[in-house]
């Protein structure tokens, strides 16, 4: 079975989520960047953080660093839509 770029990224966010530490922000943040970065085009990119974002939002909020996460994929989607 292959496992999809988006579902690495989620099992990686939910590590790093388990851990609850400061350091987690940024190292989410960086896979984050290196997911978008393997998808070629503003489009591409565009959809990608879609995804992201409808698939992260049926995780559990139960922490605060699911809220950083989650301000993080908005950073990107600001940053990809230039507002």
């Amino acid at each position: 079975m292959t496992t999809t770029p988006l579902a690495k990224l989620l099992s990686s966010l939910d590590a790093i989520l388990d851990t609850e530490d400061a350091p987690a922000a940024a190292e989410a943040n960086v896979e984050i960047w290196e997911y978008l970065s393997a998808f070629d085009g503003l489009s591409q990119q565009k959809q990608a953080l879609d995804d992201l974002t409808s698939a992260f939002a049926t995780r559990p909020a139960d922490t605060t660093f699911h809220e950083m996460v989650r301000r993080q994929i908005a950073q990107h989607q600001r940053r990809l839509t230039g507002e």
